[in-house]
């Protein structure tokens, strides 16, 4: 019998926020959530974080890995390519002891009912995709030249891909069949899911933008730079410009507009739904929590230092206290939640 809490502490390991929602959802969905989770870190893990394994090893264990995702199978060739990819992985030991659950999770990704399998097949595979995507995008890294997306429609094209199309996977799982939710507002919760995601995807762009450049890329379109006469580097300066500023500014505006749609997709929840709306609601505050603060450093000037912006412990858990405070009222949690982004804009605007 496959055990719950082996995968509730992969999933406390592997990530601190992410567990927190997870582990507040009902029963029912935790699994094929969880187990679409942990696939698509371990691909993202394969994909993004090794820097000294050969780019042709990374994307042919990712691509063995996804066949063995579609065919349902650890066949024979692929337990060969994981013994020899655990090797390369000396170097790693966190992210070597990740991979190393993969023989682990698929009985629980195989347990999963029809309608659930089909689904995290999906959104994994299509995660994948954009995962290769980004690896060969970003292979010129060895250049040691800064790469970049190129216009708007490619950043917003690799949010979606990346996090708005796991808004659509989200809901599909936990809404698809709830008789409480009319057809016109379950089309429209799959829109505002969609922004929904990229509003989370974006916020993580703007917190790392140091630590990728660190790493030779840049997610901000070249599109964007242009229009403020700036490049990646003037994103990285001790004190930024006026025009690194207003770039931010511009980017952090578009954001306040998806956590907007954010906020709509958890006012649609049933209140019955009291589980679902609280893990719907967490990510929410701790997304906007990160844009105030990065908003709040006087000219951005601490904003190059990703742990003067990253939300500690103890702000995490006083989020998911007032969550547990705001949940249960539509209209107090409204007010709440607009507030805050009306309080983002007014930083901006001083």
């Amino acid at each position: 019998m496959l055990k719950e809490s082996l995968l509730r502490s992969y999933l406390k390991k592997f990530s601190r926020s992410f567990y927190i929602t997870l582990v507040i959802l009902p029963r029912r969905i935790f699994q094929p959530i969880a187990v679409a989770y942990l696939l698509a870190r371990i691909a993202d893990t394969i994909t993004d974080t090794l820097s000294s394994v050969p780019f042709n090893k990374k994307r042919d264990f990712l691509l063995s890995f996804k066949d063995q995702i579609d065919n349902e199978n650890l066949n024979e060739a692929f337990n060969n390519k994981f013994k020899n990819f655990l090797i390369e992985l000396e170097k790693y030991p966190v992210q070597k002891k990740l991979v190393n659950f993969i023989p682990n999770l698929f009985p629980y990704y195989l347990s999963l009912n029809r309608y659930e399998l089909d689904h995290v097949k999906a959104i994994v595979n299509k995660l994948i995709n954009g995962m290769e995507k980004d690896l060969i995008l970003f292979k010129s890294n060895d250049l040691n030249k800064v790469v970049t997306l190129d216009t708007f429609h490619d950043f917003d094209l690799y949010t979606y891909n990346v996090a708005g199309c796991v808004g659509e996977f989200w809901t599909e799982i936990s809404l698809k069949k709830e008789k409480e939710i009319s057809p016109v507002n379950y089309q429209k919760m799959i829109v505002f899911a969609i922004q929904f995601g990229k509003a989370l995807q974006i916020t993580n762009i703007i917190r790392d933008i140091k630590n990728d450049y660190a790493m030779d890329r840049c997610y901000i379109p070249n599109q964007l730079f242009s229009m403020f006469d700036l490049e990646p580097k003037d994103l990285i300066q001790g004190k930024l410009s006026n025009s690194a500023q207003k770039l931010l500014g511009y980017l952090i505006e578009i954001n306040l507009k998806n956590y907007s749609y954010a906020i709509e997709y958890f006012l649609l929840i049933p209140k019955t739904k009291f589980r679902l709306r609280l893990a719907c609601l967490i990510p929410i505050l701790i997304g906007l929590k990160t844009i105030k603060k990065i908003s709040s450093n006087k000219n951005f000037k601490n904003f190059v230092d990703h742990s003067s912006v990253k939300i500690s412990r103890i702000s995490v858990y006083i989020i998911i206290i007032n969550a547990f405070l705001i949940v249960i009222s539509r209209r107090f949690s409204k007010s709440y939640l607009y507030s805050t982004i009306d309080q983002v804009r007014s930083i901006l605007n001083k």
